[in-house]
């Protein structure tokens, strides 16, 4: 048991978060070690649709899905867009007409390129935010799910497995008649299992008299970690034995979508993530104490609390980084440098200017 008050602040799964974060700008960096860790994108997903359960779960008074969306969007925006802002002054200095700004500044990007195979004036700056798309249309599914299950436990759960089982099977469906990775990479329902899973987490955990209170089985989740391990690392034998290669010339295909993304089992490699996540996010909760770390942990955790505005920021300062540094431990360290000062100035500007706003609404 943690108590409640212990379980406010979630220190640990914002170091986790921070670590996730650091191998993604590796991965990003073209780091020779870090071709699987895209799949921290994955997780994020799972640790998201985690929180919004847990906001909803414990929530005291019942909010209509047109209010919660709205409060979702306005944590969401603001960071994404300044993005948008400096990106499309960077694509009329290059010459080119950004007219797919109409698709970004709504979260539709994915659905554009999905018909144009990924391409669109604004790439390469805006590549990385195909995962806004999949947040956003997801998470209204989830807020869906949350109204429709009332406040029933059962409810919630049985329409949480049916996500799970809606995104496995659309997955294996477009594996089968080997459609476009794009149709599976890009499309939300692709990612369905990961809010599925982040809210099965949520509703076994908070799910007490919606009080708040940590329920968990740990033994069970341990075991969650252990399948994620082996299915990833079978889905690296696979790999290898199919493709006739060597045991790390098998682990560069984990870098393309391309080179894993045409099988049953490595193409379902990021249910073993979600699996891996789920695992690792107990961890993080029955190992909570309550209290903020210090030294390189505490710096994990302030990692972590600008994750997602880093995550925004850090793609398109990498792609102006690369064309002076070639070398990806220096282009990960100046990216990771200029991006956490940036992340820093803008949240600490956001909350000045929430707090003026608050000052004048008084």
């Amino acid at each position: 048991m943690t108590s409640d008050n212990k379980m406010a602040k979630l220190h640990n799964v914002q170091i986790l978060r921070g670590l996730l974060f650091i191998g993604i700008l590796l991965f990003h960096a073209s780091a020779p070690f870090a071709r699987i860790m895209w799949g921290g994108v994955e997780s994020f997903f799972v640790i998201s649709a985690f929180f919004a359960t847990k906001s909803f779960i414990i929530g005291s008074k019942p909010t209509s899905i047109s209010r919660k969306f709205k409060e979702r969007i306005k944590r969401l925006y603001p960071p994404y867009l300044v993005l948008m802002i400096v990106v499309t002054v960077l694509a009329l200095i290059l010459h080119t007409v950004p007219w797919d700004i109409f698709f970004h500044i709504p979260f539709l990007q994915n659905f554009l390129w999905m018909v144009t195979d990924y391409c669109s004036p604004l790439q390469p700056f805006t590549a990385h935010t195909w995962t806004m798309t999949i947040e956003v249309v997801n998470g209204l599914i989830l807020l869906f799910c949350f109204k429709i299950s009332g406040n029933s436990r059962k409810g919630l759960i049985r329409i949480l497995y049916l996500l799970l089982g809606i995104g496995i099977v659309y997955r294996c469906i477009m594996l089968v008649f080997s459609m476009r990775v794009m149709l599976i990479t890009l499309c939300p329902v692709g990612h369905l299992d990961a809010f599925a899973f982040g809210g099965l987490v949520a509703s076994d955990i908070y799910f007490d008299h919606n009080s708040g209170k940590k329920t968990t089985r740990k033994y069970k989740y341990f075991l969650f970690s252990l399948i994620g391990i082996i299915g990833i690392l079978l889905c690296w034998l696979y790999l290898d034995i199919a493709n006739n290669m060597g045991f790390l010339e098998a682990y560069n295909l984990f870098g393309t979508a391309r080179g894993y993304m045409n099988n049953l089992l490595s193409g379902n490699i990021y249910l073993f993530i979600d699996f891996l996540t789920i695992g690792l996010l107990n961890i993080c909760i029955i190992t909570e104490s309550g209290t903020v770390r210090k030294s390189v942990l505490g710096l994990l955790e302030k990692l972590g609390n600008i994750s997602y505005e880093a995550y925004l920021f850090h793609w398109p300062i990498l792609v102006i980084v690369k064309h002076i540094v070639n070398n990806w431990v220096a282009l990960s360290l100046v990216t990771f440098v200029i991006t956490v000062i940036s992340s820093i100035v803008f949240d600490t500007l956001m909350k000045r200017a929430r707090l003026l706003i608050r000052e004048n609404e008084k």
